[in-house]
């Protein structure tokens, strides 16, 4: 018999005693897309199934540019689960880059002269990576 009841948000909670009983039922929080450098915030209740599978809702895949076969960064943040597109973790990865680059005060042009010159001394093998 399925059981369910309205959360605080006024949603429906599923309290079948099958899935309430061998604590299926998770919930995952913040789901967030930062627009015109304002962080909206959403909150959405996500059933965790038996073999641990969740199901985002197309909306959230719509908002976040992804969909099925999209890779995600889940991580734990003060006892929080958070999920985000791998192509965004990855872009922030690069703009931390270019930061230090920039806080170097290496140029681009000094940047590929090492490369080229680092090119050559591995096509003659005399490069050393641990140098």
């Amino acid at each position: 018999m399925r059981q369910s009841e309205e959360s605080a948000s006024g949603s429906k909670i599923d309290r079948t005693p099958g899935l309430w009983d061998n604590k299926i039922l998770d919930v995952i929080r913040l789901i967030s897309n930062r627009r015109s450098g304002m962080v909206e915030k959403k909150t959405i209740d996500i059933v965790l199934r038996p073999k641990r599978q969740v199901t985002l809702p197309r909306e959230v895949c719509d908002e976040l540019g992804i969909g099925p076969g999209d890779v995600l960064e889940v991580s734990v943040e003060d006892a929080r689960l958070v999920a985000r597109p791998k192509k965004t973790a990855a872009m922030e990865a690069l703009k931390e880059i270019q930061k230090a680059f920039e806080r170097s005060g290496i140029t681009e042009e000094e940047l590929q002269e090492a490369a080229r010159r680092a090119r050559e001394e591995i096509a003659r093998g005399r490069f050393d990576a641990g140098a």
